[in-house]
């Protein structure tokens, strides 16, 4: 399970990255939520994108290189971590509705959590 959610985490974070590299706009109108946050900015989108794409990078080099590939795999949970936590602050600072943040919940707040757990070092399994 631990190495199935790993590639899923991977492949979801490519994926998103993708689609906004390749095709900003219809990412950005397919969130409906994220007109809220500003009119569309198709460098702002790639530039997240290029971020969700080094993310997976770390990822995927844990999931291949195991303890080796740690230290990229904190980094890309750094982003991620620290993304969501703009999210917070924003409905913190009362600039974004808190009915966002619950939108964002799994893609922008468990993402990183999900992340950690799974490159968490576990020395009993021999895999990582």
């Amino acid at each position: 399970m631990h190495k199935t959610l790993t590639w899923l985490v991977i492949a979801a974070l490519t994926t998103n990255g993708c689609l906004m590299l390749f095709g900003p706009e219809g990412w950005y109108r397919s969130v409906d939520r994220i007109m809220a946050t500003g009119p569309f900015n198709a460098h702002f989108v790639r530039d997240i994108g290029c971020a969700y794409l080094a993310s997976a990078a770390g990822v995927f080099h844990f999931a291949v290189a195991g303890s080796q590939g740690r230290p990229a795999a904190w980094v890309g949970a750094g982003f991620l971590a620290m993304h969501g936590l703009v999210h917070v602050w924003d409905v913190a600072a009362g600039r974004m509705p808190f009915d966002h943040l619950l939108k964002d919940a799994i893609g922008v707040l468990l993402l990183p959590v999900l992340i950690v757990w799974l490159v968490w070092p576990r020395p009993h399994l021999k895999t990582h």
